[in-house]
């Protein structure tokens, strides 16, 4: 359809690219007008990516389009020389490709020709669409379609929408359609409906279902294969409203990774060391070894089908706090009582009256409070065991 050159601008001195189309001789005089006015239309668009365009003009039977030189490579040319590229990157180029869509868009320009050879990257990792109106700049200057000329329709056949097959007008969901069939070469390597020629490529558009991406390729998300198969509705009112609203969905299309593994434990730092542990996450982790006994310590589970609620646990974590200031309590008390007895023997035992042989004393350990348990038994005896050494 046309040829492109990589020359220098000797005025401004810069380089840029010139594309070149040749006219159709009968209508010499109408497609000079309508190639004038759609490169106006493609000049007005200004945007980060969207390819600049400097100036057109027409040089005898040749028209020409200057605009700003691309680092490249194309992206036919990343997918030809990696087979596909990785989702993290389909999902950058799409959401920089709907950007460069919802602003044409908005301005009424339709590009009709979305493929991987018009998307290019411009020396980083941005990318900018390239020929925006060329497709209609060529229909304008030559009368003629992409079906009916030879040798050029099969890579834009393979981005055709239905209604572009059809002869129908285009909309900016034409675009939307050849944006699915991008991504889906993206992904798998290659776009979703392949054949011998032209005709039998369009005619999968318009009548095969495509294949889902998550059964061509392992590991798709399951958002992009949705998003996916919506961009290539038959229909253009059942594809997604505008290019905005698709990249928000690619915006937020998940990817997993084996690194991002929610099941693993959760690591302690200094912030949490000291946050108590409940039942529901003892569960979940694995006791210390206990040096005191070889058994194994049980671990505490919710009841069966009961779901988490933080704030059981954190009344169970406050419940065993207030138990630990209790046992702590009667500890002081008991030995409190224990430093009384042994005074008041002591200070018995030193008076010069013999005293009489006292009844072997018992020590009365208070109630409990309420809800507290009582003292452990072997420490009641102990007690009871000291009292009665002293006062013998």
């Amino acid at each position: 359809m046309s040829t492109v050159y990589a020359a220098t601008d000797e005025l401004l001195r810069r380089s840029v690219a010139v594309k070149l189309l040749n006219l159709d001789q009968v209508t010499m005089l109408e497609a000079k007008e309508r190639f004038r006015r759609e490169a106006q239309i493609a000049a007005s668009l200004n945007h980060p990516n969207i390819v600049t365009i400097y100036d057109t003009g027409v040089d005898g039977t040749t028209a020409f389009i200057v605009m700003e030189l691309l680092a490249g490579p194309t992206l036919i040319e990343r997918v030809t020389r990696d087979d596909r590229l990785a989702l993290p990157e389909v999902l950058k180029v799409g959401e920089q490709v709907c950007r460069a869509l919802s602003a044409a868009h908005a301005a009424g320009v339709v590009h009709r020709d979305i493929k991987p050879s018009n998307v290019a990257y411009s020396g980083n990792d941005t990318v900018k669409v390239l020929d925006f109106g060329v497709a209609r700049m060529i229909e304008a200057t030559t009368g003629q379609t992409e079906l009916t000329r030879t040798a050029t329709v099969i890579g834009t056949a393979s981005y055709l929408s239905p209604e572009q097959a059809r002869g129908d007008p285009v909309s900016p969901s034409t675009d939307l359609y050849a944006l699915g069939c991008l991504l889906f070469a993206l992904v798998t390597g290659g776009p979703p409906f392949r054949g011998e020629n032209a005709l039998a490529v369009c005619s999968q558009h318009l009548y095969k279902e495509p294949p889902h991406l998550s059964v061509v390729v392992d590991g798709v998300p399951p958002g992009l294969s949705a998003l996916v198969d919506d961009l290539l509705k038959k229909n253009p009112a059942h594809r997604p409203a505008d290019a905005e609203l698709v990249r928000r969905r690619l915006v937020s299309v998940v990817l997993t990774t084996p690194g991002n593994d929610l099941t693993a434990p959760i690591p302690l730092t200094e912030d949490t060391a000291s946050i108590p542990i409940t039942e529901e996450l003892v569960a979940t982790r694995q006791y210390p070894p206990d040096t005191s006994s070889s058994a194994p310590r049980p671990q505490a589970s919710p009841p069966a089908g009961a779901a988490f609620d933080p704030r059981r646990g954190l009344a169970s974590a406050v419940s065993k706090s207030r138990s630990r200031h209790s046992h702590r309590g009667r500890w002081v008390i008991a030995i409190s009582l224990m430093v009384a007895l042994v005074i008041t023997l002591v200070v018995v035992a030193s008076d010069n009256t013999p005293p009489k042989l006292p009844s072997l004393p018992a020590i009365t350990i208070p109630a409990p409070l309420s809800g507290a348990s009582p003292l452990p038994a072997p420490l009641v005896k102990a007690l009871n065991n000291l009292a009665r050494s002293v006062a013998l």
